[in-house]
Formats: structure tokens, C-alpha cells, sequence
């Protein structure tokens, strides 16, 4: 089964301008030596979206959406992306997923620091799955399938507990814009609340953290000291 890293951004700052972001996704895509890249495109003030080339959009400050459109992108480095700016419930989101043989930490980072130069960098993670609807379904904090099991039935429950979070009205009421976080994952954008919670709770030296700015700080992880945290923090009233 294919499989991919998946790098997710939340709540970046009101002030960013899509152009901005959306100039960056384009070149994080030519980067994954992609050439062209099928999308569907919602502009503000439509009511539908449109398939385009994310190489042909002229004019991105009016962009809302953009989502990858059918399977033509599955055999590059980039297999996935999705992005939604919502300006009027002020919930943003942005995407991609890189095919595991193509995404070594360094491409995850990189993209890191790309878009934290536009100033569209919020809480962020980057997690590994099987490449599928299931994985972006995820992103977003969806339940995805039919709950058919106790495990089912626990994950579902989390994946709830943070689509509530991401979809409460205030942007300073969503927990991960505060002191909590969704989980530990490879790659952690976190605010200077988080980074701290996870200095005192899990002991980590802050010289394991790379500071973006003043209020942004990079942590990336070992698969075992993801795994070795994730044990430690089972229970804490610091994830969500």
C-alpha cells in the first residue's frame, strides 16, 4: 500500500495573504518536480469550483479553495493537497501529502519554512498513513467509515473532540491556538504556550526546538521518541 507524509497547517494568521500561501504551494509543487497539478478551484463570491491547472491561476487573491482533482497526481512526489481559507469563520487549513519515498524530514521542513515566510504557518503537524481519502479525512478532524468496533468508536471520538475545536466560532477559543495540542507527531509547529506545556509535561529540552519567530517554534521527532512521548502523555489534560 502507498503511503505518504502528510504535512497540515491550521489558523495561520488573518493578516496572510492567499496569494502569498498559494505562490508558495505552487512552488513547493515544482520543487516535487511537478510540472502540472489538477485542481479544483473555488473562488470567493462562486458557488462552485472549477477544474483548473494550480500552474495556470493568475490571479490567487481571489482563491478560497483548492483541492486536487482526481488520481493524475498519484505517481509524483506530491500526491495530495488541499487548501481552504475561510475568512468569514476565520478556519484555515492547508495540506500535502508527499509520497513516504520522496518525503524525508528535510522536504517536510523546508515546506515549514517556505510558508512560515508568508506568515501562514499556524499549529501544524506532519503524520504518516496509508495514502488515502482516510488519511485527509483525518487532516480535517472528519470521521471517516462506518464505527464498528470499541477502537472505531475511540478514534472517532477524538477525531470529534478536534472538528469541535476547529470549528468553534472564535479562533482564541480553539484549544491549539491556546496550551493544548492534537497529539505528538514527527514534525510539530507550535506556539511558545505549547512549547512550554511540553517542556514541563514531557521534559523535553527546549534545545530540541528550532524558533521559527518569537511565538513559533519547530520540534521534529525520532519515530521513537514519537512513540516514547505518546506514551508518556497518554491521559493529559494537554491534548485535546
Amino acid at each position: 500500500m502507498t503511503t505518504a507524509r502528510y504535512m497540515v497547517s491550521y489558523d495561520w494568521p488573518l493578516t496572510a495573504q492567499p496569494q502569498e500561501i498559494l505562490v508558495r504551494l505552487r512552488r513547493i509543487a515544482a520543487q516535487l518536480e511537478t510540472t502540472a497539478l489538477p485542481v479544483m478551484a473555488l473562488a470567493h463570491g462562486k458557488k462552485k469550483a472549477r477544474a483548473t491547472d494550480l500552474f495556470k491561476i493568475e490571479d490567487f487573491s481571489t482563491i478560497q479553495s483548492i483541492g486536487t482533482a482526481g488520481t493524475q497526481v498519484s505517481s509524483g512526489a506530491l500526491a495530495d493537497i488541499s487548501y481552504s481559507d475561510n475568512k468569514k469563520l476565520g478556519m484555515a487549513v492547508l495540506c500535502i501529502a508527499v509520497r513516504t519515498n520522496h518525503a524525508k524530514t528535510s522536504v517536510v521542513v523546508d515546506m515549514i519554512h517556505a510558508l512560515h515566510e508568508a506568515n501562514c504557518i499556524g499549529y501544524s503537524i506532519a503524520f504518516d498513513a496509508p495514502l488515502s481519502e482516510k488519511a485527509m479525512y483525518y487532516a480535517f478532524g472528519i470521521t471517516y467509515g462506518e464505527v464498528k468496533t470499541h477502537y472505531d468508536e475511540l478514534c472517532a471520538d477524538e477525531l470529534g473532540r478536534f472538528f469541535f475545536q476547529r470549528t468553534r466560532k472564535n479562533r482564541s477559543d480553539r484549544a491549539y491556538n491556546r496550551d493544548k495540542i492534537r497529539g505528538i507527531y514527527p514534525v510539530n509547529a507550535l506556539n511558545s504556550l505549547q512549547k512550554r506545556v511540553l517542556c514541563d509535561e514531557a521534559g523535553i529540552n527546549e534545545s530540541r526546538f528550532e524558533a521559527l519567530d518569537e511565538d513559533r517554534h519547530l520540534l521534529v521527532l525520532s519515530d521513537e521518541d514519537v512513540s516514547s512521548l505518546r506514551e508518556r502523555l497518554v491521559g493529559s489534560a494537554f491534548l485535546i
